[in-house]
């Protein structure tokens, strides 16, 4: 868990405001359920933040990855502990990437990151 201090610094960039609310039940203004409470769905406009660090893991027995809610993640076999693919950083406050997946338009020429992030 993150100190005191990194975390209220972390909950004060989430501004509240006005938001779109997706027909989400127990929309709480920054996310809610769907599908019957199947999911959870995280609603983040440009530059906003969850106030603390969010993350998801998508594993089977032998393979997995985490990432969490600014694009980070690391990827592992069998065991995420023994195992590690990729690095993770596991700092809340700077969240740093451990891998990144780019993709190239050949037609264009211009390629992405996952984040949408074209090349100049």
């Amino acid at each position: 868990m993150a100190p005191p201090a990194r975390r209220a610094a972390r909950a004060a960039s989430y501004e509240a405001g006005p938001h779109p609310a997706p027909d989400l039940e127990f929309f709480n203004g920054l996310g809610g359920f769907a599908e019957n409470g199947r999911e959870y769905v995280v609603v983040l406009e440009k530059d906003r933040r969850t106030p603390e660090p969010w993350v998801n893991v998508i594993a089977n027995p032998s393979f997995g990855f985490l990432v969490s809610e600014s694009g980070s993640g690391y990827t592992w076999s069998l065991n995420s502990h023994e195992n590690q693919l990729t690095p993770w950083s596991n700092d809340p406050v700077s969240d740093q990437p451990g891998e990144a997946i780019y993709i190239r338009d050949e037609t264009l020429g211009r390629g992405v990151d996952a984040h949408g992030c074209a090349d100049s």
